[in-house]
């Protein structure tokens, strides 16, 4: 409950202290959205990579089962 009471008022204060200095937020916003933009680029190229690099781990790997079967008992 008290958890609460404090997010409320942090959202509040948050608020107020935008409205009162929005052209000091838009400034930061502004200068925050290439830096952004980067850093989501750079993560989607990483990912990108990732999903490559596990789906010709995956080719290999059902490659070499199909050549090597399991041996049955």
């Amino acid at each position: 409950m008290l958890a609460i009471v404090f997010g409320l008022m942090f959202i509040f204060v948050g608020l107020v202290g935008i409205a009162r200095w929005m052209p000091d937020v838009m400034v930061i916003a502004r200068g925050m959205i290439p830096a952004m933009l980067c850093c989501g680029g750079l993560l989607a190229v990483i990912a990108g990579i990732a999903s490559i690099r596990d789906d010709k781990e995956a080719q290999a790997l059902k490659k070499a089962q199909s050549e090597n079967p399991p041996a049955q008992k």
